[in-house]
C-alpha cells in the first residue's frame, strides 16, 4: 500500500535526479544546412551517404551539391573508367542530368556543369567513352555532344553508332570530328527511327595522336564520300528533324534528304543549297556559312536567290550570314536592299556582306537601304569596323544654312547594336565618334551598342594585385590598392542609361561575353555644351 510518506518521498527522488543532457543529432539539422555539410564531402563519400536514408538519399542528389563538382578520375585507364562508370550510372546520389558530353581530352576529368544538369567527361581513351554511352545515356538524358576526333578504330566507330541508335529517347545529337575519323567511313545503316529532333555535324580542332600526314591525304578522299552512316539517320528521322546543322563543306550533299518540318538550318552558301531551302515551309532560323574557297560571285548569286524566296521572307525570324570573303561594294548593296520588307525578321547578323557601309560615300545611303527595311528587328550584328559605321547619317544634317531631318532614324524595334569584329576591329574610335553615339543614343533611348575588338579605349579597375619585395635579406609582402587604368577590351557594352539601373532591354545583352566592361554612354563623353 502506496502511503503519503512514500508518494512524498518518490516525488522528491524524481524531482532530485539529475537530467539526461540532450544529445544533439544530425538530423535536427535542416536540408540546406545538411546540404552544406555535405558539400565538404568528396564525391565517393556523397554516395555512401545518400545510401544512409530517403531524406540523405535526396539531399545528396541535389543539383547545387554537384554544380561544378569534380570526379576523381586518372590512372590506370581501365580500372578507373570501369570505377568512374559504376559511379555515375547510380539512380541515387548523383544528380539527375539530362545533358552529356563526351570529349576527347589528354588527361582524364569527369565534372558537372549547369546547375548538374549536364554532365562532362574529358578521356583519352576510347574504352571510356564506349562505356560512357553504353552505360550513362539514361533514359532522361536528351541530349548528347559527342568529340572525340580520330580516337576510334574502325570497329569502334561502328560500335558507337550501334549504341547511339539503340538509345530511342535522345532528342539533341552533336557530333564534332575530324574530316579523316572512322565515324564517317563506317558502313552503318540506321534500322528504327527515335525520338532525334536536332541534329548537328562540324568537324573541329580536336587534339589527336595522329599524324597530319594521314589526316591530308584522307580528306582528298573524303570530299566526295558522304558519312554513310549520317546520311541514313536522316534518312529515318526526315518527318521530325526541327535543326539540322551541317558545317563541313564536303558533307553537303546530306542536305538532299530534305526534312519538310525544319525550323532551324545551318548550311554552307553553295548552288545546291537552293533547291534545299526552296520547299522548306516553316523555316524559322538560317545560319548560312561561306569558306574562302568559295568564289564571291557565286556566293553572292546564291545569297540573291534565297533571299528574295517569299517563304523565307514570310517566316523567317533569325538570319545569320557569315562569309570569309568580303563580297565587292555593288553586290554588298543589292545584299543590303534584299533584307529589307521580311514580315518576322528579329535578329540579324551580318559578316562579309556590309562592305558598302564602310564605304566614306556610299556608307550613308546603304545604311537606308538596310535600316528602311528592318522594320521588326531587335537586334543587329555588323561585323565592320565601328568607327566607320556611318554614324553621320542618323544624326540631323545642316543643308544650306538650315537644319534638316537625318538622312535615316534608328528603327524603333532595334533595342541591340553590335558593331566589330573581335578578330580584325582594331582601329580606335575617337572622341567625334563617341559625341556622334551619344547624340544618336539620345535620339533612340532603348539603343543598347555592343563594340567587338579593341577599338576603345576605357578606364578600367585593376587590382588589388599581392607583390613580395626583396628587403633586408628577406621577403616582404605587400599588398598594392586597386586603381584605374586605361584599356582596351574585347567587348565594351555601352548602355544608355546608368549600369546600375536595369530596363527590359537588358536581359541577355553581353551577359555572355567573357570580359566584357560595361559603360555608360554618358561617362564615355564629357556633358554636351548646350
Amino acid at each position: 500500500m502506496l502511503t503519503r510518506r512514500r508518494a512524498r518521498l518518490e516525488r522528491w527522488i524524481v524531482e532530485e535526479k539529475p537530467q539526461e543532457e540532450e544529445i544533439a543529432q544530425i538530423n535536427a539539422l535542416s536540408d540546406l544546412a545538411l546540404e552544406l555539410v555535405f558539400s565538404f564531402l568528396d564525391v565517393e563519400h556523397i554516395v555512401v551517404a545518400s545510401q544512409v536514408c530517403t531524406r540523405w538519399r535526396d539531399i545528396c542528389s541535389s543539383r547545387r551539391l554537384w554544380t561544378s563538382r569534380r570526379v576523381p578520375y586518372g590512372y590506370p585507364i581501365k580500372a578507373e573508367s570501369l570505377r568512374v562508370v559504376r559511379l555515375l550510372r547510380r539512380q541515387h546520389g548523383v544528380p539527375p542530368y539530362c545533358k552529356i558530353m563526351v570529349a576527347r581530352g589528354n588527361s582524364p576529368l569527369a565534372l558537372f556543369l549547369e546547375n548538374g544538369d549536364k554532365l562532362v567527361i574529358f578521356t583519352p581513351s576510347s574504352l571510356m567513352v564506349l562505356l560512357c554511352l553504353r552505360h550513362l545515356i539514361k533514359d532522361n538524358v536528351f541530349s548528347l555532344d559527342l568529340c572525340v576526333g580520330n580516337l576510334l578504330t574502325d570497329f569502334e566507330a561502328l560500335v558507337v553508332w550501334e549504341t547511339i541508335a539503340s538509345k530511342p529517347h535522345l532528342v539533341a545529337l552533336n557530333i564534332i570530328m575530324r574530316s579523316c575519323s572512322a565515324l564517317l567511313r563506317t558502313n552503318y545503316k540506321w534500322l528504327r527511327r527515335g525520338s532525334l529532333c536536332a541534329f548537328s555535324m562540324s568537324f573541329g580542332d580536336v587534339s589527336d595522336d595522329s599524324d597530319d600526314s594521314d589526316s591530308d591525304s584522307d580528306d582528298g578522299h573524303l570530299e566526295e564520300a558522304v558519312a554513310l552512316p549520317v546520311r541514313s539517320l536522316l534518312q529515318v528521322h526526315r518527318h521530325q528533324l526541327l535543326r539540322l546543322d551541317v558545317e563541313p563543306e564536303s558533307q553537303q550533299p546530306l542536305l538532299d534528304v530534305r526534312p519538310r518540318s525544319l525550323r532551324v538550318l545551318t548550311a554552307v552558301v553553295l548552288p545546291s543549297l537552293v533547291n534545299v531551302v526552296k520547299p522548306l515551309k516553316y523555316l524559322s532560323s538560317l545560319f548560312l556559312i561561306s569558306k574562302r574557297s568559295a568564289p564571291r560571285q557565286q556566293s553572292y548569286e546564291v545569297l540573291s536567290k534565297i533571299l528574295s524566296m517569299r517563304k523565307i521572307r514570310r517566316t523567317l525570324e533569325l538570319l545569320d550570314i557569315s562569309l570569309a570573303l568580303d563580297v565587292s561594294t555593288p553586290h554588298s548593296e543589292a545584299l543590303l536592299s534584299l533584307l529589307s520588307d521580311f514580315e518576322r525578321l528579329e535578329s540579324v547578323a551580318l559578316r562579309g556582306v556590309c562592305r558598302a557601309l564602310s564605304d566614306p560615300d556610299r556608307g550613308p545611303e546603304a545604311l537606308k537601304t538596310l535600316w528602311s527595311g528592318l522594320r521588326s528587328v531587335r537586334r543587329l550584328t555588323v561585323e565592320e569596323e565601328p568607327s566607320m559605321f556611318p554614324l553621320h547619317a542618323l544624326l540631323p544634317r545642316t543643308v544650306d544654312g538650315g537644319t534638316v531631318d537625318p538622312l535615316v532614324r534608328v528603327p524603333a524595334q532595334l533595342s541591340h547594336l553590335v558593331l566589330g569584329n573581335v578578330k580584325a576591329s582594331w582601329q580606335l574610335c575617337d572622341a567625334k565618334w563617341l559625341q556622334q553615339l551619344r547624340r544618336v543614343m539620345d535620339a533612340a533611348p532603348k539603343l543598347h551598342v555592343l563594340l567587338q575588338g579593341k577599338c576603345l579605349e576605357v578606364p578600367q579597375r585593376r587590382g588589388p594585385t599581392s607583390i613580395y619585395v626583396l628587403r633586408h635579406g628577406g621577403m616582404e609582402h605587400r599588398q598594392e590598392p586597386a586603381r584605374i587604368e586605361m584599356g582596351r577590351p574585347e567587348y565594351i557594352a555601352i548602355y544608355p542609361h546608368p549600369c546600375s539601373h536595369t530596363c527590359q532591354d537588358c536581359q541577355n545583352f553581353a551577359e555572355q561575353k567573357k570580359g566584357c566592361v560595361k559603360m555608360y554612354i554618358g561617362d564615355l563623353c564629357e556633358p554636351k555644351q548646350g
